[in-house]
């Protein structure tokens, strides 16, 4: 006789949960310039333990810190790619995971280097 087993993915021990990590964030903040290292300041907890952060650029997961504990203040810098030499607004999200994969994020709108957006008219004036 075979006996063939089949994974099954358990979750952590003890009670799940379906709320994200309380996060504050410190740095960076709504209107802040940006150059090509930004200072990530961020304090997250939850009971059932913090597992990592993320640091998103326009919906991109640039950086991702794991961590363990119910509590974790993070200070760094992260690299951020200089895209081009004029500012523009630009969308960051900081987030922080527990280790059920709860997600909670803060956004800010920042001044990044970027490329202008390109003319899709050609240079020429829309008609109406």
């Amino acid at each position: 006789m075979v006996l063939l087993a089949c994974a099954k993915k358990v979750p952590p021990p003890g009670k799940g949960e379906f709320r994200g990590p309380k996060l504050i964030l410190f740095s960076p903040e709504n209107g802040d310039t940006v150059g090509e290292t930004l200072r990530v300041y961020v304090y997250a907890e939850d009971s059932s333990g913090l597992s990592h952060f993320t640091v998103s650029r326009r919906g991109k997961v640039v950086a991702t810190f794991p961590v363990k504990g119910k509590g974790y203040s993070l200070d760094t810098f992260v690299l951020l790619w200089r895209e081009g030499d004029v500012l523009l607004p630009d969308t960051l999200e900081i987030g922080a995971n527990d280790r059920w994969d709860n997600h909670s994020g803060v956004r800010v709108e920042v001044y990044t280097y970027r490329k202008p957006p390109t003319d899709t008219t050609g240079g020429k004036k829309q008609e109406k």
